[in-house]
């Protein structure tokens, strides 16, 4: 997490674990780096707490269409937001 940091902006993009799971049906075959033994919801409960840390750009995403997101992003990129970096509901 501190690489990524480093070498750029980081975009944490937070939906809750019942999402989560909606979006990712197919856990297992998609490739997730994880600990063999670790479910989604182990797996988000060990990663939450580094994203919120080490995240420049926070925003809140389990009722926004991917066009908002977006939008949001570029908006914060853009300077034109109050500050330049923070939480978006």
């Amino acid at each position: 997490m501190a690489h990524l940091k480093n070498n750029g902006i980081t975009v944490f993009l937070d939906v809750d674990l019942e999402t989560l799971k909606a979006r990712i049906d197919n856990f297992h075959e998609r490739g997730i780096a994880r600990k063999p033994y670790q479910n989604l919801s182990d797996l988000y409960n060990e990663r939450f707490p580094l994203y919120v840390k080490y995240a420049d750009i926070w925003i809140q995403n389990t009722r926004l269409t991917p066009e908002k997101v977006c939008s949001r992003i570029t908006h914060m990129l853009s300077g034109s937001a109050d500050s330049k970096l923070g939480f978006i509901t």
